[in-house]
């Protein structure tokens, strides 16, 4: 219990200020009370709900049964919501901005034997209830479900008199996919939530708040997440695709990018890949409509009408949209539209501002428009922009340095209307761990004066670990100490097995120290870049953690309950990150007895994957999970779509291996091939050990690759650094770099120098249902993290990316070591809705001095043997 002094009435942020006098008043005492829980005579669902919490918890640690009546029926008890006595007192305080309505006040009288509790909206009012809780009863709610809540039971409570007064730094504290109701807890929150959002509107959207497309998740309101919908995707989030549906392609091909005016183009399908022609003036006349429409469908102040681009590039290269953006380099992998994008951003606000001044329209800074404009001084007041921070790549000062000056920019920019638009988890299959950096970059946003925060998160809950209860502390209060909430996690959590269970989150966040440049978007989708960080050495670590951690729990069964579900949610993970490392080792060996060796070993991994799975998804739900409709938390395993193509990894690392053993020991190969049918090997494994005959059918196809000596043209390719380029390399291949890195070819051979990712590029017409095999050899004197990678994508008939689809096939994507030649293959049969296959000789993380070498590309078309 803190002591407190009596506090002035002025409303600051996150402060608490009590009297520290010795006695106060006597809340409870020996499973007895006289305070009854008072709520206003016409009191909210909410109030109403605030009040039912309140007395669950309250009864629970005292063994008393504390009373809920309206007002006028006590004169003394725990005042809840606005009641007369709130507002006799001058309570709640009124909001500093429109925005900053998530205050709230606690204040006790001992003499008068009245406590009140209120905040300023309904909302706030809860997030009161559970700070009276935390603070004065020592509950918590440290991750969702009863498993990890803790309610210290007690034979008395005394408070002290004080005047608490409280307010977030950040607003619209936003924890995505993580606050819904269906990701955990039986029981959701009936008032609180994701408001409902009609798309269904011909025109416009409406977002109704009487009813709530999807349930809060208790959890996060108890730690005091902001759960009213105020910075809904829907607000700020990629929106063109609901303006411009494809509703309106026949009538006006002109609003879509130049590449649609390929005839018998089919319109835009999803938000990703593209943006509409904004030099085309219709574009502007069909925005203003919609925003009009959604302004006076939704008077919410915290309703913003959505200007967010589609998901991804896809901009239209009219000479007119050309004409817009002053030519800059593309930044970590982007183009830079910013300056295009923002001209028609402040030609729609402009309007919006003097027919609608109180109404803000939101947007996220994200891929192509995420650097700050040169053209524009100031955006219109009514403009908020969320800038999309990844702020895991901290551990790299030169990376910080760019996002903190462009944050400054986008402050002025903005008029001070900025927030971050995060990424934490990240849907990471391994902890994403790195809590003290998260406190720094925290305190950084209060002290520059972004405003608040969305964190875009998909957690899988036993990675997560303290990160979220350590984040809704600071995201409130960002001078909370952060060493003392993770220690706090740990000691009430796990008791006797706190150390072991510290010293396991301790060593993952040393992981993510590790000295490497930042990078946008680093391991999204990418087992393999997760897995790298790990040693044998740190797995051991990891797993004696855990072993200590039982030991020390003894006959606890809630500890050793908790202690498993992290348990589990790292084994699923080190299964992987264990074949990551055969993969490796089946890929760097010369001998074919060690190369048959690990590529039985990797069999048998895999199975065992497999097999933990299977028993691991049909275990036990832990407390909190046993009614429905509540989703166990395992399924969100399921939905990593990036470990559904883990195997063609397998397939090409197989591939890669059965030709060097077939020719050098065929009896091996054959063994080999004995041994995973034996074993009932998935098929395409055993397709990919047969490879060897795939190639010899390969070979007897014509190789349509055009100029596969690279003895056409100038001999001395460089790059612009920013775009495929065919003028002034071998004729017929372009070539793309991300950042850093160069070409050459000569002697039949291309080169890659010092690229961070960089390839040589040749496109195929193809037609969806044929096979394609491809082949290359290619040598890399470096060691890891330095690859090669030989890969097909696609395209469709307009030129745009293909978008999602399932690969029937696999690439050689992450290639080691090779001081000789190696033969590289990969196979697919070509997806629906691909008209051309985008062949790529790549190469990824090498150091300036290292060179990645490519000759003999093969690119063939097989029919079935």
């Amino acid at each position: 219990m803190r002591n407190c002094v009596l506090s002035c009435l002025t409303l600051v942020l996150a402060t608490t200020v009590c009297a520290a006098e010795p006695t106060g008043l006597m809340l409870f005492e020996n499973g007895a009370t006289d305070m009854r829980i008072v709520l206003p005579v016409a009191a909210t669902d909410a109030e109403k709900d605030a009040a039912d919490e309140l007395k669950l918890f309250l009864d629970r640690s005292s063994g008393a049964s504390f009373e809920i009546v309206a007002e006028g029926k006590a004169d003394t008890g725990v005042f809840v919501g606005r009641t007369k006595l709130a507002a006799q007192w001058g309570l709640p305080p009124a909001p500093p901005t429109p925005e900053q309505d998530e205050g709230f006040a606690i204040e006790v009288r001992s003499a008068r034997k009245q406590v009140v509790i209120v905040g300023t909206i309904d909302m706030a009012t809860k997030f009161a209830v559970y700070d009276f809780l935390d603070r004065f009863v020592g509950v918590r709610w440290f991750l969702p479900g009863r498993l990890f809540e803790v309610v210290p039971k007690r034979d008395r409570l005394v408070i002290a008199d004080c005047a608490i007064r409280e307010l977030p730094a950040l607003s619209g504290r936003t924890l995505a996919w993580a606050m819904s109701a269906s990701m955990y807890p039986d029981n959701p929150d009936p008032h609180l939530g994701t408001p409902f959002v009609d798309y269904s509107d011909a025109k416009g959207v409406r977002v109704d708040t009487s009813r709530r497309g999807e349930h809060a998740a208790r959890w996060a309101v108890r730690n005091r997440f902001s759960m009213d919908g105020r910075l809904n995707g829907a607000f700020h989030g990629h929106n063109f695709i609901r303006i411009f549906m494809g509703s309106c392609f026949k009538e006006h091909p002109e609003y879509y990018p130049k590449r649609y005016s390929v005839e018998g183009a089919a319109p835009p399908h999803g938000s990703y890949g593209w943006q509409p022609c904004m030099s085309e003036p219709g574009v502007l006349q069909m925005t203003l409509d919609w925003g009009r429409d959604f302004f006076r469908k939704n008077p919410e102040h915290w309703a913003w009408f959505s200007l967010g681009i589609n998901d991804s590039g896809g901009w239209c290269g009219c000479d007119r949209c050309n004409a817009l953006e002053p030519s800059r380099p593309y930044f970590r992998g982007h183009p830079n539209m910013t300056d295009r994008y923002f001209k028609f951003v402040k030609q729609v606000a402009d309007v919006m501002l003097e027919e609608f001044p109180d109404r803000k329209i939101g947007l996220i800074a994200y891929n192509s428009v995420v650097v700050p404009p040169t053209t524009i001084e100031k955006l219109p007041p009514n403009v908020v922009v969320l800038v999309t921070r990844d702020s895991f790549q901290y551990h790299d000062p030169k990376y910080l340095a760019v996002d903190l000056e462009a944050d400054k920019r986008w402050l002025e920019v903005t008029n001070g209307n900025l927030y971050r638009y995060d990424y934490y988890s990240f849907e990471w299959l391994v902890p994403r761990y790195y809590p003290h950096r998260l406190a720094e970059d925290i305190r950084r946003m209060r002290d520059i004066g972004v405003k608040g925060i969305f964190a875009d998160d998909g957690p899988l809950w036993p990675t997560v670990g303290p990160s979220y209860y350590v984040v809704g502390k600071l995201w409130w209060d960002p001078d909370r100490n952060v060493d003392e909430l993770i220690d706090e996690f740990h000691t009430t959590l796990f008791g006797p097995a706190a150390a072991p269970m510290a010293r396991y989150w301790d060593r993952h966040e040393q992981l993510w120290l590790k000295k490497r440049p930042g990078k946008w978007f680093e391991g999204l989708g990418n087992m393999t870049t997760q897995a790298s960080m790990f040693s044998a050495a740190d797995l051991t670590y990891l797993d004696q953690q855990f072993v200590e951690a039982h030991e020390l729990a003894g006959a606890d069964e809630v500890i050793q309950q908790r202690i498993r579900f992290f348990e589990r949610g790292w084994e699923f993970a080190e299964h992987y990150i264990r074949e990551h490392h055969l993969l490796g080792q089946l890929q760097s060996a010369k001998a074919p007895q060690a190369a048959a060796e690990l590529a039985k070993r990797l069999l048998a991994a895999v199975q065992a994957r497999h097999a933990f799975w299977a028993k691991f998804r049909e275990e036990p739900r832990f407390p909190g999970q046993e009614k429905g409709p509540c989703e166990d938390y395992r399924l969100r395993f399921e939905e990593l779509k990036h470990l559904s193509e883990w195997e063609q990894k397998h397939q090409a690392a197989l591939a890669l291996a059965a030709p060097r053993i077939a020719s050098q020991a065929p009896q091996i190969h054959k063994e080999l091939l004995t041994h995973y049918r034996a074993a009932n090997a998935d098929a395409k494994l055993i397709q990919a050990l047969e490879s060897a005959s795939a190639l010899a059918l390969a070979k007897t196809t014509p190789n349509l690759v055009k100029n596969p000596t690279f003895e056409l043209g100038d001999g001395n390719a460089h790059s612009n650094g920013i775009d495929w380029v065919t003028k002034g390399t071998a004729q017929h291949w372009a070539y793309y770099k991300h950042i850093t890195g160069s070409f050459s070819f000569g002697d039949g051979v291309a080169r890659i120098h010092g690229a961070n990712k960089a390839e040589w590029i040749q496109t195929h017409a193809v037609t969806p249902g044929e096979e394609i095999v491809a082949t290359v050899e290619y040598r890399l004197r470096a060691d890891p993290p330095a690859k090669a990678r030989l890969r097909i994508i696609w395209k469709d008939r307009t030129g745009a990316w293909l978008g999602v689809y399932k690969t029937v096939g696999f690439n050689a994507d992450f290639l080691g070591r090779a001081d000789d030649w190696q033969e590289a293959f990969c196979r697919h049969v070509v997806p629906a809705g691909a008209a051309t296959a985008v062949f790529l000789l790549g190469a990824m993380d090498l150091k300036p001095d290292e060179v990645v070498e490519f000759r003999k590309p093969y690119f063939g078309k097989i029919a079935a043997p």
